[in-house]
């Protein structure tokens, strides 16, 4: 098989051919391989949704009181602030913190959280359909460091534009994102996945199917574009292990690509770390059909080979499934398209 071309750690921006061995083993350290055990389970059982903070909404309301008594004292309580932020964000709930956000936007001048206010305002307008709201919040940050902070969270709310079959206002977002200056440094990724929007709603080629072995026996397959030296792409096992089991009761399917060109160290730790679904080389050409050029990428398809959405947030799917699973049904949008 023709040799790939090097990759780019979309999040660092580090070629793959530099990331040496040592690397990755510190990579996986790193990862801690979080949820190893429990991927020998054959459980049919969906898993539960992760536990909610029932007290979100109150936290935040005394919060806000706090913030109307005290402005000026109020940046001791940061830490709190970045928890309950964290908390919303992670439990998708970031409407239980909007109007604290907003108001601490105008009655604080701190930068970090100006970007985490900035940043939970995004998602909630995403959340909402509220799309120029969600393109104004960009950038987070005047002080960009690398642009991930921007990266993670456009993932999601391009995700939201395209599930709501409104792949124009993803584009827009990742436009209006390229041309800020502050996140030059990350343009390139950017452009990239609002090049990849284009193909929602195309079929995959039919040498493409049949290098995937897309037939129409399932509803949905995941493609997973990955590499062993990756560390993001490492951090997403856990979530992809749990959207596998969700899968499997759902009539989906992963497939991993890895773009490493040593098959044997892939298939040692695919073995190592109890990687249970298919892991396999692309070819050249489908690189260059699902224009490929970095990781992580995931691509969801339907089981007729219909891209339904690109650069897919596997915790964000995994989080919401109950939800999006109802939009991504074989009968949905563009299933009919050649």
């Amino acid at each position: 098989m023709e040799a790939q071309p090097p990759s780019r750690n979309i999040r660092q921006g580090i070629p793959l051919g530099t990331i040496t061995l040592t690397g990755a083993i510190l990579a996986v350290a790193t990862l801690g391989l979080r949820g190893q055990d429990d991927h020998h389970t054959t459980s049919k059982r969906i898993p539960a949704q992760k536990t909610t903070s029932p007290n979100l909404t109150s936290e935040f309301r005394g919060l806000f009181d706090g913030l109307e008594a005290s402005p000026d004292r109020f940046r001791k309580k940061l830490p709190e602030v970045l928890d309950l932020y964290a908390k919303a964000r992670r439990e998708r709930r970031e409407s239980t913190a909007i109007d604290f956000a907003r108001t601490l936007l105008r009655r604080v001048r701190d930068s970090e959280l100006a970007a985490e206010s900035r940043e939970v305002i995004h998602l909630h307008a995403a959340r909402t359909g509220n799309w120029l709201e969600a393109a104004a919040q960009l950038p987070f940050s005047q002080t960009v460091i690398d642009g991930s902070r921007e990266l993670n969270s456009l993932r999601i709310s391009s995700f939201l534009a395209v599930l709501a079959n409104d792949v124009s206002a993803a584009e827009a977002m990742l436009d209006r994102a390229s041309q800020l200056p502050s996140l030059q440094r990350v343009r390139g990724e950017f452009l990239e996945r609002g090049e990849r929007l284009a193909l929602v709603g195309r079929k995959l080629s039919k040498s493409a199917r049949q290098e995937l072995a897309i037939s129409g026996a399932d509803d949905l397959v995941l493609l997973d574009f990955w590499s062993i030296f990756c560390q993001p792409c490492l951090e997403e096992l856990p979530d992809l292990r749990r959207l596998d089991r969700i899968f499997r009761t759902a009539n989906g399917r992963i497939v991993g690509l890895t773009l490493d060109t040593d098959l044997k160290a892939v298939e040692r730790f695919t073995k190592n770390h109890t990687i249970p679904w298919s892991t396999v080389q692309p070819s050249q050409p489908l690189l260059e059909e699902l224009r490929i050029t970095t990781v992580p990428c995931a691509i969801l398809a339907r089981g007729d080979g219909v891209i339904v959405a690109t650069d897919v947030p596997i915790r964000e799917l995994v989080d919401g499934w109950q939800e999006y699973a109802l939009r991504l049904r074989p009968d949905g949008p563009g299933a009919s398209a050649e």
